[in-house]
């Protein structure tokens, strides 16, 4: 046997090493493993030629000597072993996936349901104001039959009273003693009107920072901040809410009166920034009184609302006399689930009183 191997083998030795440590198969025979990666490399390199036989003995039965390659198998099946593990991480993160998403399903449909009995509440609280405004009307005209028929029957009183003493009735004697007259009290002249103030409502400026159901919760908030004002506005009763907006919503005509528009393109005069630095968004009062006088009205409301990522939301409210320029305004914060028609309502109210006192 010819040296010239590697690794300090024979030629032959060290293919057939190699042979063995590269083989892929679980089971090879030695016939097939010699003549497939010795043989040829032995006889071309070494130029010899190397054979494989059997020896007959008695015992021989013509089997084959073969080769099991164990590490090859339990190399396989720990590789099947990982794969199984792959799978089934995969299977988990799959079933993760699905029920995060079918969370997500139920979570849009809670919101849908949400958003559903939202409107149907306030649709049920339009109705009963509608049916309580009509109620008011009829309470008033009730009451102002009656007055009617109070100063009728007053008037008919003292013209009675009026009326000359009938012909032929005997005068009074005269008599020394004067008469004693009754002295009436005199009634107080009455009390001026009271002056009907006319408010411009400036259309509100809304800043929305959450992602979900942006346009239909941006329609409820104006919705809930004008009629908070026109709960404020029916509460102190000399109080006319004329919109300087477009609006198709239905309102109570005895507190609105419709109003001139401001044109799209000029909406953006009325708010401003302070400065070029600052983030807080402020009204052009300047503007705002140039708008209240062309409209001939006593007084403007501005509103700004800002809607946070998790729905926290903030109001600055603004009332401004267009004769002497003082504002008065007023802020709160809250989540989206109050009542912000109360909230409207009560914060103007407050607002309305000092703009009262200081005007």
């Amino acid at each position: 046997m010819a040296d010239g191997g590697a690794e300090g083998h024979s030629l032959f030795a060290y293919y057939l090493i190699d042979a063995l440590r590269t083989n892929d198969r679980e089971v090879i025979d030695l016939e097939n493993l010699f003549h497939t990666k010795v043989w040829k490399p032995v006889s071309e390199i070494g130029d010899q030629r190397p054979n494989v036989g059997r020896l007959k003995t008695p015992m021989d039965q013509d089997g084959q000597f073969v080769l099991y390659n164990a590490a090859w198998a339990r190399e396989q099946v720990e590789k099947q072993k990982q794969l199984a593990a792959e799978k089934k991480k995969q299977a988990q993160q799959t079933s993760v996936a699905a029920a995060e998403l079918d969370l997500q399903r139920q979570r849009i449909e809670m919101e849908k349901e949400r958003l559903a009995y939202e409107r149907e509440q306030l649709a049920r609280e339009k109705a009963l104001e509608r049916e309580r405004l009509e109620l008011e009307k009829q309470k008033q005209a009730i009451e102002f039959a009656k007055m009617q028929a109070q100063l009728k029957a007053m008037a008919e009183k003292k013209q009675s009273n009026a009326a000359p003493p009938a012909a032929g009735l005997p005068k009074a004697p005269a008599t020394s003693k004067p008469v004693l007259a009754t002295v009436t009290q005199s009634q107080s002249p009455p009390s001026p009107p009271k002056k009907i103030v006319v408010a411009s409502v400036f259309p509100f400026h809304i800043t929305n920072d959450a992602t979900s159901h942006a346009e239909g919760q941006m329609h409820l908030i104006r919705e809930n901040c004008f009629e908070g004002l026109l709960l404020f506005a029916k509460g102190a009763g000399l109080v006319r809410l004329s919109p300087a907006y477009p609006t198709d919503t239905f309102y109570d005509t005895d507190f609105v009166i419709p109003g001139k528009d401001i044109p799209d393109g000029e909406i953006s005069t009325i708010w401003c920034k302070p400065s070029m630095f600052s983030n807080k968004v402020e009204p052009h009062m300047e503007t705002v009184i140039q708008y209240v006088r062309k409209f001939d009205t006593n007084m403007a409301i501005l509103i700004r609302f800002r809607v946070d990522p998790v729905w926290n939301m903030k109001l600055n409210l603004y009332l401004v006399n267009p004769d002497n320029g003082k504002v008065v305004s007023r802020v709160v914060k809250k989540g989206w689930r109050a009542n912000w028609k109360r909230v409207v309502a009560n914060l103007t109210e407050s607002a309305y009183a000092e703009y009262r006192r200081v005007n």
